[in-house]
């Protein structure tokens, strides 16, 4: 586009926009201004840049109220598809949908976000994107570095607020317990090594893992809720995570026992760290890393952008008891979801009370039995992990509906 076809596109953006009121004109200006943003990024014509982000940004803000006002009217399905419509589709033409209007679901978002933004926060964050985009027009460094700073401080802030909210919804919950983070460290077992059954045969993996999702995770997930699952065969713990009602959303390493005091100087050297205690067992190779898989349901709070952490942890085994993991990972949730009701399952020892955590599991220091009493109802252990088959749990006779 030459600056005589963006002048033309201009001044018929600058009709249109006195008209902002049908939402042809409006999706028009959107349009056309985000030509005119792309043009004077590359003719680096500040003025016109400016004039484009607010026309974009004014516009955007108005498609958002015109999709708000739809909803409350009931003119346009907001809630997911009913059973045999394909979402997307006209919905027998009953209602006006993102399809039919040329909206996609990310920009029908956040553009009602934008909308329900007060006027005032609006125009001031409105002035922000201005200044970041012609500093960064301009090569201002100092001042492209201080507006995303003071984007990144709003934004966790933001975050922080929706994360406490959040957190105050689940607690308030009646029934059965419901945690907003649930950190899972289950006992995995190999076909071939641990695995036999009663009648003294080996079960497959498949078997096994079956033991732990059968465990009913599930049942005390909150509706939006952050899975921390320990695992060392990745595609075994995504097999479980989802089975629980988890999509995955990252995952962590967690390497063991590196000593070596300046890896920068050997990597240069072409030396290899220098690692401590005996490594695990494999069949294809020996473990000296276990992974976290990292699972969302619904839609949980993800961590604030710029604080997430890097996604490999070095740190040395627990002294305590056999399987027991590093305090970095249970400090990573403290760290995020400060508020959420938390609760380590298959936990080795308690964990501090005032980041609101609760323990379950069979290797607790103070016996099976003696561990968060509502999540007992909730959740089966395999009888095998805890007691002879005569023995009784606690909640053998308890009704879980």
């Amino acid at each position: 586009m030459g600056p005589k076809q963006t002048l033309e596109l201009w001044m018929e953006l600058s009709k249109e926009i006195s008209t902002l009121e049908e939402y042809d004109h409006v999706k028009k200006v959107i349009e056309q201004a985000g030509g005119v943003e792309k043009w004077a990024k590359l003719a680096k014509d500040v003025v016109m840049l400016e004039k484009a982000i607010r026309y974009k940004r004014l516009g955007e803000r108005r498609v958002g109220q015109y999709l708000i006002s739809l909803a409350e009217q009931g003119l346009r399905y907001t809630g997911p598809a009913p059973k045999g419509v394909k979402i997307g589709s006209s919905l027998d033409g009953r209602f006006i949908t993102l399809d039919k209007l040329g909206v996609t679901h990310k920009e029908s978002r956040e553009w009602q976000q934008t909308a329900k933004k007060p006027e005032t926060e609006f125009k001031r964050d409105l002035n922000l994107e201005v200044k970041l985009q012609r500093a960064m027009v301009q090569r201002d460094r100092p001042t492209v570095k201080e507006v995303r700073q003071i984007l990144k401080e709003r934004n966790l802030k933001a975050r922080n607020v929706r994360e406490k909210k959040k957190a105050a919804e689940i607690k308030s919950l009646d029934g059965l317990p419901r945690y907003g983070v649930i950190v899972a460290n289950p006992h995995w077992r190999r076909s071939g090594f641990d695995s036999k059954d009663k009648a003294g045969e080996k079960a497959t993996v498949e078997e096994l893992d079956q033991k732990i999702i059968d465990t009913g995770v599930d049942r005390i997930a909150a509706d939006d809720c952050v899975l921390g699952l320990w695992c060392t065969e990745p595609w075994r713990g995504e097999r479980v995570l989802r089975a629980w009602g988890f999509e995955p959303r990252a995952w962590f390493v967690w390497i063991k026992d590196v000593v070596q005091d300046k890896p920068r100087e050997m990597m240069k050297k072409g030396n290899t760290l220098t690692v401590t205690g005996e490594a695990g067992l494999g069949h294809w190779n020996r473990d000296r890393a276990e992974i976290m898989l990292i699972g969302g349901r619904g839609r949980p709070v993800a961590p604030g952008k710029g604080v997430q952490g890097e996604r490999v942890w070095f740190a040395e085994r627990p002294s305590g008891t056999r399987g027991e993991k590093p305090d970095v990972a249970l400090e990573w949730f403290e760290k995020h979801y400060p508020n959420m009701p938390k609760i380590e399952l298959w936990a080795r020892r308690y964990r501090k009370n005032e980041f609101n955590w609760a323990s379950w599991g069979p290797d607790l220091p103070d016996g099976p039995w003696r561990i968060d009493d509502a999540a007992n109802v909730a959740l089966r252990l395999p009888r095998e992990e805890v007691m002879s088959p005569d023995e009784k749990t606690p909640w053998d006779d308890a009704v879980v509906e």
